[in-house]
Order: structure tokens, then C-alpha cells, then sequence
């Protein structure tokens, strides 16, 4: 079964994934992908963290590679005084 890296980049940087995950394809990947930055924007969002963007580069020894990118943004209106 092929082994998929994940490398998140948040706003801390750039976090390289070296053990990876063995699933049965791409799609699966894609889906797993989706599933953490949904997990991870839900973290943030607990936190109170900064906004912005989060990402996940997929790595593979063929398909890849694949980028996954979810943005987060707040705009507070300002005061009309």
C-alpha cells in the first residue's frame, strides 16, 4: 500500500511530515487531507488562534504532489463613531 506525507503549513510555518500514512490512494489521501484541515480549523478556531491560512501539501512517490488549502479570515467592522 502507498505511503502519503502530509506537510502542514500554518501560520507557525512549515511542519514536514517524515513518517506518513499508508492508505490506498490518492483519493484517500485527498479525503484524509480534508478531514485534518477541517479537525485543525476547529483547533483554531477553540483557541482564539490567529487567522489565516492553513495548508496541506500531500507527498507521494508518484501522484503527488497535491495542495489542500483552507483560509480562515475575520473582518471585524470597524466603528462608526
Amino acid at each position: 500500500m502507498p505511503v502519503y506525507y502530509f506537510d502542514i503549513r500554518d501560520a507557525e510555518g512549515m511542519h514536514g511530515d517524515a513518517v506518513g500514512v499508508e492508505l490506498t490512494d490518492m483519493d484517500a489521501a485527498i479525503a484524509e487531507a480534508r478531514r485534518t484541515l477541517a479537525e485543525m480549523s476547529q483547533e483554531s478556531i477553540g483557541r482564539g488562534a490567529a487567522d489565516g491560512p492553513l495548508e496541506i501539501l500531500i507527498r507521494d512517490h508518484g501522484e503527488g504532489p497535491v495542495r489542500l488549502t483552507l483560509s480562515l479570515d475575520t473582518e471585524r467592522p470597524r466603528n462608526k463613531s
